[in-house]
């Protein structure tokens, strides 16, 4: 299950806002700013990965309760 293009490319362009954003008021190190990055990513992946995850066991519950639906 891949995101959608633009969802991408916004959480790309987000993500470059934030770092530009932080480096002109001098608000942290560039490698503090690469480790805030990287833990935004991973939560974004994990949480793409979550909803796939339930995603899919929703629609096999879904599947399994009209199959069972008709043997009555």
């Amino acid at each position: 299950m891949n995101p959608p293009r633009n969802l991408v490319q916004k959480l790309g362009a987000l993500a470059m806002l934030c770092f530009e954003g932080a480096l002109r008021f001098g608000v942290a190190s560039a490698a503090a700013l690469a480790a805030i990055l990287g833990q935004f990513a991973l939560a974004v992946v994990l949480g793409l990965v979550a909803l796939g995850i339930f995603l899919r066991l929703w629609r096999k519950r879904a599947s399994g309760s009209r199959r069972g639906a008709g043997s009555g």
